[in-house]
Formats: C-alpha cells, structure tokens, sequence
C-alpha cells in the first residue's frame, strides 16, 4: 500500500527539523523564535548546503500539509487580506518607532502618542500580533517582538514593509484594471501603478517627480538586496582574472557590484551608469580609497546610445524592469560602441519551468513575476525567451548561455558580438 502524502510530509517535516535542530544545539545557537531577544536571522550557515535544502524542505513540506490539511474549500478561502492592512498600519503610523523596544505601553498610551482612536489601535495592533509584530505580555499591555523590534530599528525594511503595503499593494490590486485597459501593451505607463495612482507617468518617472516616496522606494530595495543568495560574490567569473578590460555596469546605481569587481580583480577598470545625478555624485565621493582609480561613475540614460566602448557591459536586475520592447532599444543603444567579441552579462531573474520546482519558490518566482507586471508592465522570463529577446535586438547578438551559480537567487546570461 502506497505511503500516504500527509504522512509521508509530516516524516520528512519530523526528519529535517531535527537536522536543524541538531544542528542549532550542537553549536549553542538558540532555538527559533519572536521573543524579543530572539535571533532576527536563521543561524543556519548559507554554505552548509545539507542544512540549507533541510530548513528549506520544512518550509515547503508544512506549507502543502496546510494546504491538504484544509482542502480545496478552506484553502481557498484562507488568505486574509487583514495581514496586508495591520502592516500597512504598523508602517504607515510608525507603530514600532512610537514607544522603546525596551519598554511597554499601553493601547491608550500608544494611539495617544500616535494620533488615533484607542479601539482602532487595539483592533490593528491586536491583528498584527497574529502576525508576530508586538506582543500582550499583559491585558492591555504592548510590548515588542522580534518582529516589530526589526521594524523600529531597520529603516530599510520598514520602508520594503511600507512600500509594499501601500504601493505595490495597490497596483496588485488595480492589475486586472489595466490589463482589461490596455490588453497586450508593452507600455510601462499602462500598469496597475499607474491606475492605482491615477497617473500616465511609469513607475519611475512618477517617483522621480515625489522624492518622498523615491528616498522610501530607494531604502526598500537597499533591504531587498540583502536578502540571501544577491550577494556580489556570485558573479565572480575567474575569466576576468588578470585580463585588463573595462567593464560597464550599466545602471549600476551606487556601484556595488563594481566597487566588489575591482577589488576581486585589480587589472579591471569600472565604469558605473546611472541615470539619476544626485546618486552617481554621492556614490562617485563615496568610493573606496583601495579603488578610487579603477571604478569610476557617470550619468547616463541606457535607453539613449552608449557611449563608453569596453569588453564587457554588464546589467544586473536592469531587464526585468522592461518590458520587451524596451529591452531590445537597450541591447540596440550598444551597437555603435560594439566590438567584435565585446560581451552583455546580465544578471537576473530566470523563470523555471512551471512544475519544477517547490510549490513555495515557484509561488515566489510566480509572485515577483507579477510584481513586475503591476509596476512597469514587465517580468521575469524563461531562458528561451531570454535568447529571443538578443536576436530581436540584432542578429549579431551571439547567445552563449546561462548558468545558476549556487546559492545564487540571479542567473548569468551571456551573448557576444559578432560583427
């Protein structure tokens, strides 16, 4: 008789908790927990690759046995849309900000020191603590989680919360508006964004004219970037080692990848494009002495032609921001600096083959696709339509592949040009 599937999860649910469980108390880690002193990050070592694929595993198996659990009536009748409002109103009313993480409050106390109605307060604070944010250590009593402590004190992902619950909330909410609006467009004013903030400006050119909410829209993706498997070192390419080249990374912001490139490789020179002036001066007076020779930065638009000719032009989470269209005018505003053998490195997102993967990374890799559709009317895509998109752009574009280094969230795709 065939093992069943909810006792075959709750096994291996049993088997890998107790992996990472022994291996927390071999090492005196503490256990997993909110409490206020709790670790904010998993103690599991990024490169111990067994623990990794385990703590994973639970994640995946305990969510399909929520699911079976349920069945299909309650499963789609489970998610509360309650979570994304008491977020909203912790972030949006500086909840956590208004009172010590050392200390209590009380409800009276807090919705006096922010401004609203104390059984408001109770109602959101009260939901948000089925969430892990504070806790009631006492009847009408508030205290911090670890949770809510994250909140206080990392402005980063307060404001990744914020934008989340009040910007691309919206624009998810206002997607099947505009794609009933706009069928088929390519536009990347004509998205669930815009509708949602009754403008015909892209996402980014509405923020550019609010630079309240693009300093907020800048610190949310500082938090987004230091999320597990974005860091630098994957895409170290030991090809590049001793070969003086230049390298463009092309809309590189404040130049991180660049700044790490020239200190793994010291023959390279780094060229860092940024369309928004007040980020390359602070980024170009901010470089590092070690560096300061070989990285240097530069206003440019990647929609307009390139004007530094180099080996390599590198692009690192830029084309999932664009729609097709507007990725082919980027690969084409390369050509008139283009030389024979001269390299387009992208570094991005590669959408798995439906079914391949867990339900939980799938559902994200699903996710974040449709993040990008709700704000520019783009996307992750497929490696196919990654090789598509360099022929749309010109038939000397020579791809030459792609490859997932390990522990790595981001694909490298390669083409050559061969005039």
């Amino acid at each position: 008789m065939a093992t069943s599937r909810i006792v075959e999860l709750s096994q291996r649910i049993a088997v890998n908790t107790a992996k990472v469980h022994d291996y927390l108390a071999a090492h005196n880690l503490p256990e997993p927990s909110f409490a206020l002193d709790a670790p904010l990050v998993s103690g599991i070592p990024q490169d111990n690759t067994e623990l990794v694929n385990a703590r994973q595993e639970v994640i995946n198996d305990t969510l399909e046995l929520r699911q079976l659990m349920l069945g299909p009536r309650e499963h789609l009748t489970s998610f509360n849309e309650n979570d994304l409002v008491s977020q909203q109103a912790v972030t949006r009313f500086n909840l956590a900000q208004a009172f010590p993480v050392e200390s209590e409050i009380t409800f009276g106390e807090l919705s006096a020191a922010v401004g609203l109605g104390e059984t408001h307060i109770r109602k959101l604070v009260r939901h948000a603590m089925t969430q892990k944010i504070f806790c009631e250590p006492r009847p009408g009593v508030v205290a911090h989680s670890a949770c809510s402590r994250l909140i206080a004190e990392d402005e980063a992902l307060h404001s990744y919360l914020r934008f989340k619950t009040d910007d691309l909330w919206h624009a998810a909410f206002h997607l099947c508006d505009a794609v009933a609006k706009w069928p088929g467009s390519e536009e990347p004013n004509q998205t669930g964004f815009a509708v949602a903030n009754q403008t015909d400006k892209s996402m980014f050119d509405y923020l550019s004219d609010h630079p309240e909410k693009a300093k907020s829209f800048a610190n949310a993706m500082r938090s987004f970037a230091r999320r597990p498997g974005l860091e630098p070192k994957h895409i170290y390419d030991n090809r590049l080692h001793n070969t003086p080249a230049t390298v463009v990374d092309v809309g590189g912001s404040h130049g991180l990848i660049a700044i790490e490139l020239a200190r793994a490789f010291p023959t390279l020179q780094l060229v860092v494009q940024d369309l928004d002036e007040p980020v390359v001066k602070d980024a170009d007076a901010r470089k590092p002495p070690e560096v300061a020779d070989r990285v240097r930065f530069m206003v440019h638009d990647f929609l307009t032609p390139q004007p530094v000719r180099a080996a390599v032009y590198y692009f690192r989470s830029i084309f999932h921001n664009w729609p097709d269209k507007y990725c082919v005018k980027i690969l084409r505003a390369l050509i008139p600096v283009l030389e024979p053998g001269a390299k387009i490195v992208i570094n991005d997102s590669v959408m798995p083959d439906p079914g391949t993967l867990s339900w939980d990374r799938e559902a994200r890799f699903r996710g974040s696709d449709l993040n990008m559709l709700e704000l520019q009317n783009a996307g992750d895509r497929e490696i196919a339509e990654w090789e598509k998109l360099f022929q749309q752009a010109d038939e000397r574009f020579v791809f030459t592949g792609a490859r997932h280094p390990e522990g790595s969230n981001l694909w490298i795709l390669e083409a050559e040009w061969k005039a």
